[in-house]
């Protein structure tokens, strides 16, 4: 999400509720939506990733265009009634931080603070349920904790919190020497 992006609502009160930038998980933006106008429905076909909101009684709905266009909404006001998404959904971030939880803080650091972070990957804007492969060429070595090391843990983050995949995988192959 972009600065900038909103809903609005008339029914017997008009009302406007910003929706701030980083904002990744449809779930969260639905519960923000839904929360706001009693009756009003969002949800996302998990297979295709068209959206369809139901506008209750009496009511208008109106998301801004930047968020209209990522939920392949029609701009402008939505009437009572249900609305299906002319494409689907491209909520994913333009780049995936991953975390290695046994990297070694001590010889891992960025931006002069300690990290577990193992590599900063960019993303291509893709439509829903596409993959893509991102081979790196020259290897990364990193110093992992000392001691046993039963398993790894990866964490998958927009930089700021866990990413929502919509329950789709996302597959990761390190390769340790």
């Amino acid at each position: 999400m972009q600065p900038g992006e909103f809903v609005a609502w008339k029914n017997s009160t008009r009302g406007k509720k910003a929706v701030g930038p980083g904002l990744y998980c449809f779930d969260q933006l639905a519960e923000l939506v839904s929360g706001t106008v009693p009756g009003l429905v969002l949800s996302v076909d998990k297979a295709t990733g068209v959206i369809t909101s139901v506008v209750p009684d009496h009511c208008k709905f109106q998301f801004s265009s930047g968020l209209a266009s990522l939920l392949g909404l029609p701009t402008g006001w939505l009437a009572t009634g249900a609305h299906t998404g002319a494409s689907s959904i491209n909520m994913w971030p333009r780049a995936l931080h991953l975390y290695l939880d046994q990297l070694s803080c001590s010889h891992n650091v960025v931006d002069g603070t300690p990290s577990t972070l193992l590599n900063i990957v960019h993303c291509p804007s893709t439509q829903f349920g596409c993959s893509y492969s991102v081979e790196f060429h020259s290897p990364h070595f990193k110093r992992l904790q000392s001691g046993t090391i039963g398993e790894l843990n990866i964490r998958v983050t927009d930089g700021h919190r866990a990413i929502d995949n919509h329950a789709c995988p996302i597959a990761l192959v390190l390769e340790v020497r």
